[in-house]
C-alpha cells in the first residue's frame, strides 16, 4: 500500500446461493450462510477493484443457472412425455416431480407420488390377477401380483424405457455450473464426468415408474374427473411396461 491514512470501506458479503428454485426444508438462507450482526467486514480501496458492474445486476446473474436448469428440466420431461407416448392429460407440474429424485435438494421430490402411484399400481395388479386367474388361492394370487410390483420387474422396464436419461438427481453445481453443451478447456476429465453424469440405483429407477403412475392419476382427480383417474392410470401402466403378462395360470 502506497497511502497509510486512505479510509477503509465496510461493506456486506453477498450469501453464497441466492436460488431462483425451493431448497428442501426452507426457501430462507441456510443457517451457516447468515453471518451474526456483530461481524463487520473492512475493505482497503487500494486493493480493491472496481467491476463495471451494478450489485443488483450481479444478483440478477446469480439467478441465471436456476432458470436455465428448471427450463432444462421442464424440456427433458416433455421429450419423456413425447418418447414414452405418455397421455397430454399428465400436467407438467406432477411430472417434474415425479422425475425429481431427493438428490436433487428440491422442495418437492418423487416421494410423495410414488407413495401413491404405489398403492395404485397395486390396486390394479391385484384386480388384474384376481379376474385372469380364478381358480388361484390367496397365497397364489399375492405371487403373481408381486412378479408384477417388485423393485426389480420394475427396474427392468424403466431400463428398457431409459427413464435415467430424463431423471433429475443432482443438486445444482453453482460453483461449476456451465451452461448446456459448454465445455471449457480448463475442466478436468474428471469435473466434466461430474457434470455430465449421474448415478441413480436400481430401487430410484424403479420408485420413478410408480412415481410417474401416482402423476398420471392425481393430473385427472385435480380436474374432478374421478372416473377417468384410473383409466388413465391404467394406460400409463401400459406405457411403463409393467409386467402385466407374468401373470400365469
Amino acid at each position: 500500500m502506497t497511502d497509510m491514512s486512505q479510509p477503509l470501506i465496510q461493506v456486506h458479503r453477498v450469501p453464497k446461493n441466492q436460488l431462483f428454485r425451493q431448497v428442501r426444508g426452507n426457501s430462507m438462507l441456510k443457517k451457516r450462510d447468515q453471518e451474526p450482526e456483530s461481524v463487520v467486514h473492512w475493505l482497503v480501496p487500494e486493493l480493491c477493484y472496481q467491476y463495471p458492474i451494478s450489485a443488483s445486476v450481479y444478483q440478477t446473474l446469480q439467478l441465471v443457472p436456476d432458470i436455465m436448469t428448471h427450463i432444462d428440466a421442464v424440456l427433458l420431461l416433455h421429450d419423456a412425455k413425447k418418447s414414452l407416448r405418455l397421455s397430454n392429460k399428465m400436467k407438467d407440474s406432477y411430472m417434474l416431480e415425479a422425475f425429481t429424485a431427493s438428490s436433487a435438494g428440491l422442495e418437492k421430490d418423487y416421494q410423495r407420488l410414488e407413495f401413491l402411484g404405489d398403492s395404485v399400481l397395486k390396486f390394479i395388479t391385484s384386480t388384474y390377477a384376481f379376474v385372469t386367474l380364478p381358480i388361484s388361492n390367496e397365497y397364489e394370487l399375492t405371487e403373481s401380483r408381486m412378479r408384477m410390483v417388485s423393485n426389480k420387474a420394475l427396474f427392468k422396464s424403466a431400463i428398457q424405457l431409459r427413464l435415467y436419461e430424463y431423471i433429475c438427481s443432482q443438486n445444482l453445481p453453482r460453483r461449476f455450473w456451465r451452461p448446456p453443451n459448454y465445455t471449457c478447456k480448463d475442466d478436468s476429465a474428471e469435473m466434466t464426468k461430474s457434470l455430465t453424469y449421474h448415478k441413480l440405483s436400481d430401487k430410484t429407477l424403479a420408485d420413478v415408474v410408480e412415481s410417474t403412475l401416482g402423476a398420471s392419476y392425481l393430473s385427472c382427480l385435480d380436474d374432478k374427473k374421478v372416473d377417468e383417474a384410473l383409466n388413465e392410470a391404467l394406460y400409463t401402466t401400459q406405457r411403463l411396461l409393467v409386467p402385466m403378462q407374468a401373470v400365469k395360470q
